[in-house]
Formats: C-alpha cells, structure tokens, sequence
C-alpha cells in the first residue's frame, strides 16, 4: 500500500498537514515524463495500451471532442497507440483510488498543423480526455518539478 505522501507527489508541505488534519487538498498526483523513462518502461507501457481489446470513452472525453470541435472518430483516437510519443504517465484519482494514466501525443498531423492527444486509464480501459496541439508546440513552459524521474511505473518489475 502506497504512503499518502507518495501518492501526493509533488504535494506542497502545508497541503500534507492539511491532509494530517483531514482537510480537502487538490489531489497531485505523481508523474513521469516520457522523456524521463527508460525504454523498458516505454515498452510496458506500449504494451499494456496494446493488450486492451476495447477501449471505452470517458464522457469527458466525448464532451472534449464536442467542446473543441475536434473531429476524431473512435478508430482516429484508438490508433495513437500504434503511432504516437509517450508524453507522460501519471497517477490521478477516481473514486478516492489511484488512477493510472498515460498521455500520448499522436505522430499523424491533422487540419494542417494539430497532434491529437489522448489520455488512456490503464486500470479502467477508458478514454479519459482528448485535445489538439500545434505541432510546434514543444511545452517551452512545462515546469520539470512536476515530474519525478525515480518514479516507478505501476505494475513493472524493476
């Protein structure tokens, strides 16, 4: 059983004693970025993405699709498991249990200058989210103290 602590991650120290002290705190969730990673955490994680023979959609990400004007079908989603980068795997929350979740960022360009990208729950074979990037978005900004390269994957034997 994991410690609270790990399962926070990056959490701030006053948020951990707020938790002490059973106050509601923002759940952050730990994350490996997929640079971090080594190539037999890539290839677990490809796998395991791989062995799910029906993928659910999440609401949300049905709603995303919707929101964002993003035309993918159910095949268009589920195809950047066979072509895309491994962006990030993270642990979120669902029903107060951790979550484990990868981003892929597809390698196909779309209306010209677009990635799609797609949030997979390995636990719960759903689609969780899905979004559009320009394809010259590199991320300049991503803050790397969010991710955690000792992080170990769920599930791999290290």
């Amino acid at each position: 059983m994991a410690k609270l602590a790990d399962l926070l991650g990056n959490a701030k120290r006053t948020d951990l004693y707020r938790v002490a002290k059973n106050e509601k705190v923002p759940y952050r969730g730990k994350k490996k970025h997929g640079e971090q990673m080594n190539q037999k955490e890539l290839d677990f994680l490809f796998n395991s993405l791989k062995s799910v023979d029906k993928w659910g959609l999440h609401p949300h990400a049905l709603q995303r699709l919707q929101q964002k004007g993003i035309e993918a079908t159910y095949a268009d989603i589920v195809s950047t498991i066979h072509n895309a980068t491994l962006i990030e795997y993270h642990l979120a929350k669902f029903n107060d249990k951790p979550d484990p979740r990868v981003i892929l960022r597809a390698k196909a360009v779309v209306n010209g200058h677009y990635n799609l990208h797609v949030v997979y729950s390995l636990d719960r074979k759903v689609v969780v989210s899905v979004w559009m990037n320009d394809v010259n978005d590199k991320h300049a900004t991503l803050d790397w103290r969010d991710y955690d390269k000792n992080f170990r994957i769920r599930g791999l034997k290290y």
